[in-house]
């Protein structure tokens, strides 16, 4: 049993650590992936316009060692929008794709 308790300060770095890697695997299945196809879905609130988005892929199963690949779907996350526009729609999806490709290639798996 734990004692005591955890700072904001490193609830703040967990938490930032966890999205930093798990946009670098991110960018890791994309790289090893031979295709992909990419989703979204929009919605609005009080005027606002959000989008979701994911991608499908096959990836390895981490659990297992017999190197099978299985379709999965890797939620992106969601965003605000501009507006509901087809070409804004473009630029958020390049926003998404870009903040993962930088992280990964930044990183010593990209390398």
């Amino acid at each position: 049993m734990t004692k005591g308790s955890i700072s904001c300060w490193t609830v703040s770095h967990v938490l930032m650590e966890g999205y930093v890697i798990s946009q670098i695997q991110l960018g890791f299945e994309m790289a090893e992936a031979e295709t992909l196809t990419e989703s979204g879905d929009g919605t609005s609130h009080q005027n606002v316009q959000y989008y979701s988005w994911h991608i499908n892929l096959k990836a390895g199963d981490y659990e297992s060692s017999n190197g099978v690949k299985q379709h999965v779907m890797l939620f992106l996350g969601i965003t605000p929008s501009f507006d509901n526009s087809s070409k804004e729609s473009i630029k958020d999806w390049n926003l998404v794709l870009d903040s993962i490709v930088d992280l990964y290639n930044c990183s010593p798996l990209g390398k």
